[in-house]
């Protein structure tokens, strides 16, 4: 193969979205289950730190940071060569592309690291909780496509699948698969307790109760409109379009038709976001 068709077959300029959608057709392939970037950002060429907190549209967001990196910059996850350094960060220093902000200030370099913008997006607690049981939904219906396997079975084999399928694993896979597909069940699970998909957003955004300073927080239902295009140009120093990516595949269950049970117990768990963020 001469060089010109090796550059068109493999151009040196892909981009993390780009990768993924080539990646698409690879999902389920010998049963891995592969799922849109998701990375957190240490951006030194701007001077900014990018949390991105579970199910809150962090995913598009990030997409549109990565096209503005430089190769100094650290994110963890998102490509094969993130997901390798999430791993080394993780055991080496104990920081994930899902840390919270005391994580990274927990750093040695975090007096350097004080100094940065902190950008991340929040969103409805309701709409979060929602989002993430469709989403474990998905895992499960893929893991038993793959295994050919009901929910009751896979939770009654989670423990010996695991080694196969790190999904059944999480705890918020291990309260779907408890919860038997009841939304209030899988609110109330106690496996939630441990998941950090499941901790309140202020407490990923804050040291000691407080959240930090040169925090910019953007909701999920504003990425659309102009404050967050012109929040994300303040950061990167350039235009940056906003795609929408990481929708869950699997709708169960949409948020008006939550009982009011669960909106309770989501309202008295979730207070200080729903009070912090613009959402009492």
């Amino acid at each position: 193969m001469d060089a010109t068709r090796r550059r068109r077959w493999w151009p040196c300029e892909f981009r993390i979205s780009e990768l993924w959608e080539f990646c698409k057709p690879l999902d389920n392939l010998h049963g891995c289950i592969l799922g849109p970037p998701k990375a957190m950002i240490i951006c030194h060429s701007n001077r900014y730190i990018f949390i991105h907190i579970h199910k809150t549209g962090g995913s598009s967001v990030e997409i549109a940071l990565e096209r503005s990196l430089q190769w100094q910059d650290v994110m963890l996850g998102s490509t094969s060569f993130g997901e390798q350094a999430n791993r080394h960060f993780s055991q080496r220093f104990g920081i994930t592309k899902h840390s919270s902000i005391s994580d990274i200030y927990a750093l040695r370099a975090s007096t350097n690291l004080r100094t940065y913008q902190v950008l991340s997006v929040v969103r409805h607690p309701l709409h979060r909780a929602v989002s993430l049981f469709n989403f474990m939904a998905g895992i499960i219906e893929q893991i038993g496509l793959i295994t050919k396997l009901t929910p009751s079975e896979l939770r009654q084999r989670r423990a010996s699948l695991s080694a196969d399928h790190r999904q059944l694993s999480w705890p918020s896979s291990i309260a779907y698969l408890e919860s038997e597909g009841n939304f209030d069940a899988f609110v109330h699970n106690p496996n939630l307790d441990r998941a950090r998909a499941f901790c309140s957003q202020y407490s990923q955004l804050s040291i000691n109760e407080k959240l930090v300073d040169k925090l910019t927080v953007l909701r999920t239902e504003e990425l659309a409109g102009d404050r967050a295009k012109a929040c994300l140009e303040a950061f990167t120093g350039a235009s940056t379009p906003i795609p929408h990516a990481n929708r869950s595949n699997k709708i169960m269950l949409k948020p008006d038709i939550v009982s009011n049970k669960a909106r309770i117990a989501l309202e008295s768990r979730f207070l200080v976001d729903y009070n912090t963020f613009g959402y009492a």
